[in-house]
C-alpha cells in the first residue's frame, strides 16, 4: 500500500510542476509582450531609443529565463535571448520593431508548446 501512496505522490508532484510551469510561461510571456509593445510605442512617439525600458525588459527576461529554464528547451530560450540582444542594439525604429515582433512571436510559440492538448497525448 505504501508503494501506491508513493506513486500517487510522485504523479501529483509532476502535475503540480507542469501546472506551475504553464502558469509561469503564460504570465511571464504576456508581461514581456506588454513591455515590448510599450517600448515600441515609446520609440515611435519620441523617436529616441527607449534605453530605460529596454534595460527593464532585459532584466525581466533574465528573471523569466531563470525561473523557467529547468522546464523549457534551452535552445529555444537561447534564441529568444539572442533576439533580446538584437532589440538592445537596434539601429533604428524598424530594426527595433522587427526584433520586438520576433520576440513576441517566439514567446507565443513557447507558450503554445507548453500548453497541453488532448491530441498530443494520443
Amino acid at each position: 500500500m505504501k508503494r501506491v501512496y508513493f506513486c500517487i505522490f510522485i504523479l501529483m508532484a509532476v502535475v503540480a510542476v507542469a501546472f506551475f510551469s504553464l502558469v509561469r510561461v503564460s504570465r511571464g510571456s504576456e508581461r514581456l509582450k506588454t513591455g515590448i509593445d510599450g517600448a515600441v510605442g515609446e520609440y515611435r512617439r519620441t523617436g529616441e531609443f527607449p534605453e530605460a525600458l529596454v534595460t527593464d525588459l532585459n532584466d525581466e527576461w533574465e528573471g523569466f529565463y531563470k525561473s523557467i529554464s529547468y522546464a523549457e528547451n534551452t535552445d529555444e530560450l537561447g534564441g529568444i535571448s539572442g533576439l533580446f540582444t538584437e532589440l538592445r542594439v537596434a539601429k533604428d525604429y524598424d530594426d527595433f520593431k522587427r526584433a520586438g515582433e520576433l520576440i513576441k512571436t517566439a514567446l507565443t510559440l513557447m507558450r503554445e508548446n507548453e500548453t497541453p492538448y488532448l491530441y498530443s497525448l494520443m
